[in-house]
């Protein structure tokens, strides 16, 4: 078992990402962090060619307009693999040390400890998790919540730079955000000429939006384990959240299985309270089976998108504005 500075233990595996990448624990800075998890390569851009039949009958190559390829400087010229992405002639590469370099002062000031990183498709997109120090709230005893930050950088133009504040139930590893009006989630930097820039200047926000939603966030979450759920009040929210169709068979069942997922863990609860069934649907997210797995990732990768920026987030936040409303708006 590893301890903060503070004193406090240190979870060594988390979900959604827990067995993924590479335990940077004993980096002190994210350059070092960056070249345990082998994260410490560059991008450039390459211009793009259409091969096209010449007036000769033979073969010749024409550039593309305004298309380019985000390429890796690590790895030979002539492997594919080192290929990533096609992008526009106005995207702008992000290095992974200076995404990464956004933690430097947060570490440096004891506000974080470095967690794991790793990369997905051949490193089309790459992350780093690092855990923020004192941040763990004891909604119940059996339940301990701390709060990490997640950092996800593309070479892929389809995503953008991206930080996320990640409450995790340590119980049962699970995410327990819930949506906040009002208080961000995230921070999300688009690749641009100025994303450089805003990277560097973005770090002086990152310990006031985390820890203004982590706290708002554990808040609630104290609130809604203070709100006991009789028996008719959860049958009316569950029914409300997966009503089934009359139109699908295949979608009926699919929240039977939901309604009954969340019934078993929420019965299971020492306290039948608001958090208790928060936890059952946020746990039921997360560990459901059926992730659909998107090319170029693994089943895992596909989990763990899922979860933290695709569908499974999606529904969170439409399901946790449902309960709210139901219990305490």
């Amino acid at each position: 078992m590893r301890y903060s500075r503070a004193g406090f233990p240190i979870p060594e595996t988390i979900a959604p990402w827990g067995g993924l990448g590479t335990s940077i624990a004993e980096a002190q800075n994210s350059a070092q962090a960056a070249e345990i998890a082998g994260l410490d390569w560059t991008v450039s851009t390459e211009p793009a060619f259409v091969v096209l039949e010449s007036d000769e009958g033979g073969e010749k190559f024409a550039p593309v307009p305004n298309s380019l390829f985000t390429v890796r400087d690590d790895m030979p010229s002539a492997d594919i693999k080192r290929v990533l992405a096609p992008v526009s002639g106005t995207f702008e590469v992000t290095q992974n040390k200076d995404a990464f370099s956004l933690f430097d002062p947060l570490s440096a000031a004891g506000f974080i400890e470095f967690e794991a990183a790793g990369s997905q498709s051949g490193g089309r997109l790459v992350w780093m998790s690092v855990w923020l120090a004192e941040s763990r709230v004891m909604v119940t005893m059996e339940n301990p919540v701390d709060g990490f930050m997640l950092l996800r950088n593309s070479h892929d133009a389809g995503a953008s730079l991206k930080i996320m504040f990640v409450p995790i139930d340590l119980s049962t590893n699970t995410c327990v955000a819930l949506p906040i009006q009002g208080v961000h989630q995230h921070m999300i930097l688009r690749h641009s000429k100025t994303t450089q820039k805003r990277v560097t200047a973005a770090d002086s926000g990152l310990t006031e939006m985390s820890s203004l939603y982590l706290a708002s966030n554990a808040e609630l979450l104290c609130v809604l384990e203070s709100t006991k759920v009789s028996d008719v009040v959860f049958v009316r929210i569950l029914q409300s959240m997966y009503p089934g169709s009359r139109t699908s068979r295949k979608a009926d069942l699919r929240a039977i299985e939901a309604r009954s997922s969340i019934q078993g863990r929420f019965l299971d609860a020492k306290n039948r309270s608001g958090y208790a069934l928060w936890h059952a649907i946020c746990a039921h997210l997360d560990h459901m089976r059926g992730v659909t797995r998107a090319v170029y990732h693994t089943r895992e990768e596909s989990r763990m998108n899922a979860i933290l920026w695709g569908e499974r987030s999606l529904k969170r936040a439409k399901l946790g504005s449902m309960l709210l409303e139901a219990l305490i708006v």
